[in-house]
């Protein structure tokens, strides 16, 4: 649609400072979630703050808030800073990083000369589960740093993740298989996935780097939430390629982080750009979501998440994931965000464009608005 290209265009004019400026660290209680992660020390986030690059900078808040990312010389990391550079070739990156994945499974981790340990200290890729982690944890942490508007770049790293899983599975010769089968009988949890169409132990991963995301498990310093918006913008792409994943909520996640409750400004400016990422990038995805609705029983004593928190309240006896009623309750939302004067202009220019998407695809092809509710 022709329309959606010219408000995608204008995405790109919301550009990052170049040189961020400090915002006030959240309190993290000495004795809740986060606070081994939460760091006190200002002047390093001054230093931080003061590198060249907004790269530099997501590293180095990784690295400073014991994020979940690759190991600091992992070998698969390197490789894919070369892939990402054009240094070499898709399938160059997927087999100089797989291969030697493969050789540990086939052999158990080495096992007839290490025993049944799947781990050396000090080693992690000496283990296939390990070196895989090591892999996953350094894609996202690529994602992180890759810009959310250059979709070309973003889709290097899902086509890179394709890649591995329409990889064939490796096989063990029948001397190999004597040998794990004696040594290390329980070597891999098949419950996880088998190399490599299951992607196994992805989305463990996953979800750890999605706990250290602002407000949560790192702070809210403006490249932490630059950090964020482009690991939506990976996710949002790599729930809309084929051959991959089913979304897992991660929208929701998001959206409701960033809009269901009331939030300090330094954490909003962390947290609507990445809401926001959803809606641009997700579109009519995300409406159609919302037309079908998606529902969940309240059921007594069961576990949900914190989101969504107190600005939105379920009416009835079912809790609402996506319907039209969230649907503009979120545009409502991100339209007083695009409003705030307490806001970065830059936070206050995606919530602008959100509602501006979220316009347009309620008007629809055939130009006539389908009305929502609160």
């Amino acid at each position: 649609m022709a329309d959606s290209q010219v408000i995608l265009e204008h995405a790109h004019t919301i550009t990052p400072p170049a040189s961020p400026k400090l915002v006030p660290e959240r309190h993290f209680d000495p004795n809740g979630p986060g606070a081994s992660r939460s760091g006190d020390n200002t002047s390093r986030i001054k230093a931080i703050l003061s590198l060249p690059t907004t790269e530099e900078q997501i590293d180095a808040f990784a690295l400073f808030r014991n994020c979940f990312m690759h190991e600091p010389n992992s070998p698969s990391y390197a490789i894919l800073l070369q892939y990402m550079s054009g240094k070499n070739s898709l399938q160059e990156a997927i087999d100089h990083i797989a291969e030697p994945i493969e050789e540990l499974w086939r052999t158990g981790d080495h096992c007839a000369e290490n025993g049944a340990e799947e781990d050396i200290e000090g080693h992690p890729w000496s283990s296939a589960v390990s070196t895989l982690m090591d892999l996953w944890y350094g894609l996202m942490h690529m994602a992180k740093r890759t810009p959310w508007m250059d979709e070309a770049a973003q889709n290097k790293l899902i086509v890179l993740l394709q890649g591995f899983k329409t990889r064939p599975a490796p096989t063990r010769s029948p001397e190999q298989q004597a040998t794990v089968d004696r040594i290390n009988p329980e070597y891999w949890d098949e419950s996880e996935g088998m190399l490599w169409e299951g992607l196994p132990w992805y989305g463990l991963c996953a979800a750890e780097v999605r706990n250290d995301c602002p407000d949560g498990g790192s702070g809210c310093q403006i490249p932490e939430g630059i950090a964020f918006a482009n690991l939506c913008g990976y996710q949002a792409r790599l729930a809309l390629a084929e051959h991959v994943f089913e979304a897992w909520n991660n929208e929701l996640d998001a959206l409701c982080s960033a809009l269901d409750r009331d939030i300090e400004p330094h954490v909003a400016d962390a947290l609507v750009p990445s809401a926001a990422v959803w809606i641009l990038i997700h579109r009519e995805k995300l409406w159609e979501k919302c037309v079908r609705g998606l529902y969940h029983k309240k059921t007594p004593g069961q576990f949900y998440p914190s989101w969504p928190g107190d600005r939105w309240v379920d009416k009835g006896k079912q809790r609402t994931l996506f319907s039209r009623e969230r649907w503009a309750f979120w545009k409502e939302r991100f339209g007083l965000m695009a409003s705030d004067e307490k806001l970065r202009v830059e936070t206050s220019q995606i919530a602008g464009l959100a509602v501006e998407v979220m316009e347009a695809i309620e008007m629809g092809e055939d130009g006539k608005r389908h009305v929502v509710k609160v």
